[in-house]
């Protein structure tokens, strides 16, 4: 925790892949021009036009209740009620940074009269592997998950479980806000199935308590706080409204140190991070191997709509497994990212169908 600040792993790798992404442009810019001196610039072009591109497209079409009722948190997202905390991690939008990206470069070409095709190459290279290592934070995040499957793909997303218990303040019935009263939490496979259904798992979760616990609390925290918890990650785990909390507590040593062992069921999901993290690292191989091979006779543009062709394919058709997958209009099952990738798509047809014609004139 830095200040408001969380550190978490999908700020970590994207960190981690604006570096790495940024050698790669160095050595892309030196390869085809033996100049590097707009790499810096095509750098922070693609940064800043990922970011404002990402915020403003989650704020006008995926979430517009920000800019309704929260307009001061559309470049300041932080929230004042515990504190400052900052609330803008996950309100980005990935194809929102693709189309930034492109209009930040569109803005350029046109003030310096470079050519938008040959930037969009380089940008794009820059622009894919920042994509990777956000879908691998996605991933250890427990972010962006898909629905339930009982096929061998399916994961359980048990971490955030372990977080937010760990976090978890006790004891809502008696002391609202109260310290949480838990030292570890362990997540296991259960054997005892509780309930059948599409990705179900069995779960046992065991909560070690810090001394000085008593038999009451423990009851009044698992009954009260976990019970609820539980309840409310429904796209985690399977823990019905209807029936008590399945638990043992069991006591150790003469300090009475309190360990209890809870019985739950877990939700298998399509791991749709690693679907699109898998996806764009073979994609940007791929592009890469062609680049090196024909970067010296190759259209200006054809790397650019490659991705942009498939990045949008690829997020289409992973959308259909979403777990918040919602159709927009009556009657049309498509989502609002479903219908952002639908221009993008076509629009990187366009620059593979008019980019040998770019090359002829120059």
């Amino acid at each position: 925790m830095v200040g408001p600040f969380q550190l978490k792993w999908v700020t970590v790798l994207l960190v981690v892949g604006i570096l790495i992404g940024r050698k790669l442009l160095h050595f892309v810019y030196k390869k085809e021009t033996g100049n590097i001196s707009e790499a810096g610039i095509v750098y922070s072009l693609v940064l800043i036009g990922a970011i404002i591109g990402s915020r403003l497209i989650y704020i006008t079409l995926i979430d517009s209740d920000i800019l309704f009722h929260k307009p001061g948190q559309i470049f300041f997202p932080f929230e004042f009620n515990h504190g400052l905390k900052f609330v803008g991690e996950n309100q980005f939008s990935m194809l929102g940074a693709l189309i930034g990206v492109v209009i930040t470069l569109l803005i350029y070409a046109w003030g310096k009269s470079k050519s938008l095709l040959q930037l969009l190459d380089k940008g794009f290279f820059l622009l894919i592997v920042i994509l990777f290592f956000l879908r691998v934070g996605n991933l250890f995040q427990s972010e962006y998950i898909g629905k339930p499957t009982d096929s061998n793909t399916g994961i359980l997303f048990v971490n955030k479980i372990e977080e937010g218990l760990r976090k978890l303040p006790c004891c809502a019935m008696r002391n609202p806000g109260g310290e949480n009263p838990l030292d570890t939490v362990k997540i296991r496979s259960g054997k005892e199935m509780l309930h059948t259904g599409i990705g179900y798992k069995p779960l046992i979760i065991y909560s070690f308590f810090k001394d000085g616990a008593t038999e009451q609390l423990v009851n009044e925290f698992l009954i009260g706080d976990v019970k609820t918890f539980l309840f409310d990650h429904s796209d985690l785990v399977y823990e019905p409204g209807t029936e008590p909390l399945h638990y043992t507590i069991f006591v150790e040593g003469a300090a009475n140190n309190y360990m209890t062992r809870i019985q739950t069921i877990g939700v298998a999901r399509h791991p749709l991070q690693l679907y699109e993290a898998a996806a764009f690292l073979i994609l940007f191989c791929v592009t890469f191997w062609y680049w090196q091979k024909k970067y010296r006779i190759m259209e200006p543009g054809g790397i650019a709509g490659i991705l942009m062709v498939a990045i949008g394919t690829i997020h289409f058709c992973i959308e259909f497994l979403n777990v918040l997958t919602r159709p927009l209009m009556k009657g049309i099952p498509l989502t609002i990212d479903q219908y952002i990738c639908i221009p993008i798509i076509l629009f990187g047809i366009a620059i593979l169908v008019l980019s040998p014609k770019v090359k002829k004139v120059k």
